[in-house]
Formats: structure tokens, sequence, C-alpha cells
């Protein structure tokens, strides 16, 4: 199991502490409840780590100085109180902030219980300049939004809690868990990148534009096996990340990791019709990066209209 439990406070104090959640908390005290408690587990991928916190009420500031952080409400409500701003979220709804100050109530619902999913990321993971005075962030999506890229981060997330919480997981090995910051930190920073920066209208696709996307994805093809970043792949082309954006929207009207995906997917399928038989399909697809059997198949089945089991017996006949 990815997660472990890494913190219990009940009414008496710190009942048990492996590591805090933030670890610039100034004040925590929870509210009233006949067994007041609260509990954490967590689970590390790579530099980030996600959280699962279940309260049965209680309120806590704290600065936050390093990490973006990502709050999804499963049972209850959360209020959070920033210098500026006042934010409230139930279930399925989405807040995120850039490293800040700010002051937390969580509400339990009406049988006494509150949950909610924490992601914590880097900003230097999501942001090409995570100095610059800009990188000012506070928002909130509601579980209606139609933002495809909060509701993306949102099913991520969901994603990494179900597997994170199984006996035994995809996530399991290392290089599951680096693939797995790399996307987290690449689907937050989507968007992200959209909120500081209103997202520039499409346009045609210039001859940089397609020069630059055939660049990458030449890097993409010699490095598919890697957690590699359209960050890390900006840095290899000496532009920005946003740029690289830019111009995977223009040339392909989609983002650089559905190109590095169908590459993987194309790669995987090669290897799938070769003849050798020293190679499984699931050996075939960790080695692509798709660490989930399940759904490694049914994005080949609509990538290619069969199954990799298909493939595989044509391959062979």
């Amino acid at each position: 199991m990815l997660f472990e439990p890494t913190q219990v406070i009940d009414a008496k104090g710190v009942e048990f502490e492996r590591e805090k959640m933030f670890e610039h908390e100034q004040t925590f005290s929870l509210h009233e409840a006949e067994a007041p408690g609260v509990s954490v587990d967590t689970a590390h991928l790579g530099r980030s780590r996600l959280c699962r916190v279940r309260s049965t009420g209680h309120s806590v500031s704290l600065r936050e100085p390093e990490y973006v952080t990502v709050l999804i409400p499963q049972r209850g409500l959360i209020a959070v109180e920033t210098g500026s701003e006042g934010f409230s979220a139930a279930p399925g709804d989405v807040l995120v902030f850039a490293p800040n100050a700010r002051l937390t109530h969580v509400m339990p619902d009406s049988r006494g219980r509150f949950e909610a999913h924490c992601a914590l990321v880097e900003i230097g993971s999501v942001v090409d300049q995570p100095d610059a005075p800009a990188v000012s962030l506070e928002r909130h999506f509601a579980s209606t939004s139609a933002d495809r890229s909060a509701l993306g981060l949102r099913r991520l997330v969901h994603h990494f809690f179900e597997e994170g919480f199984q006996a035994s997981s995809g996530l399991d090995s290392l290089r599951a868990r680096e693939a797995a910051n790399v996307l987290l930190a690449e689907t937050l920073g989507h968007l992200v990148s959209d909120v500081l920066e209103a997202t520039p209208d499409r346009s045609l696709p210039s001859r940089q534009d397609h020069h630059l996307v055939r660049q990458a994805e030449d890097l993409m093809r010699d490095r598919y096996r890697e957690a590699i970043s359209t960050r890390e792949i900006a840095k290899q082309l000496g532009v920005s990340a946003r740029r690289v954006q830019v111009a995977f929207e223009n040339t392909r009207n989609a983002p650089p990791l559905s190109a590095l995906r169908a590459i993987r997917l194309d790669i995987a399928r090669q290897r799938i019709l070769d003849r050798a038989d020293d190679e499984t399909v699931t050996q075939i697809a960790m080695e692509c990066g798709f660490f989930h059997l399940g759904r490694f198949s049914r994005a080949y089945a609509e990538a290619f209209g069969e199954t990799p089991s298909q493939s595989r017996r044509h391959g062979r006949s």
C-alpha cells in the first residue's frame, strides 16, 4: 500500500506523528465532538506528496512557502481564509493555492465525518519562475466546473488515491512513483499556467511551432522510457514550458503529454507486434510508461481498434 499513517491527533494532543502534513503550522484546534480527532495518511511521489485527511472538525492556520496545494473535499465542507479572499468548498470541488499563509476550517458532514484529498507539489515543478512575484494563485473550481484542466486534475488525483490504497498498486515501484510525480506536476502546471496567464487564442501554427514540435517529439521518442515532463523537454530545447505547450496546441490541438502518450502507444504496438516471445504485454506496457495494465489496454484499443493481446496474436501468426 502506497499510503502510510503519518499523523494522529486527538483531544489529548498528538497521539502519533511520523511527519506533519504541513511543516509550518502556527495554530491548531479541534472542534467540539464526541470523540474529536484528526488522522493523516501520506504517500510520497518523488518530491510530491498526497495526503488523506480525516477529521471530526478542526481549524488550522499555517504558512506554506514551498508547495502548491490542491485540496479536494470528499466528505463535509472546508473553508479557507487567505490574506485577500475567503473560499468554501464541498465534495468534488477543487481548491488550488500557490505558496501562501491561510486559515483553514474543516466541518464534518451530518455523520460527523470530514475527509479530503490533498496534493502538495513543489512550486518549482509547476511554474518556470517560482520566485517571480507574479506567482500568486488562490482559486476555487466547483465540481460542476467546465474547466478541462481542473477536471483533469481532479480525475488524476482521484486515480492516485484509488491506486494508493490498494494492497498491490501500479504505483508500488520507484519508477512508477516518479512517473506519477511528473504527471501530477504536469497536470497541475497546465491548470496554473492557464490561470496565471490567459491562454492565448489558438492560432495557425508557425514554422517555428512545427520545428519546435518536431524537436520535442524526437526527444520524446528517444526518452520514452523516462518520466519526462514538458518542463524538462523545454529545458533541453532552450525554451519555456509555456512555449512548448503553445506550439503543441497550435500544431497538434493537444498538450505535449498527449503527444508523448501517443508515441508511447505506437512504440508499445511495435514491440507487441514483434514476434519475440521473451516480453509479455505487461513488461512492454511498463517499459513504455504505462503502470496500470487495464488503462493501458483501454487506451491501446481506442488507438488501434484491438486489444494488446489481439495484436500479439496477429504478430505471431
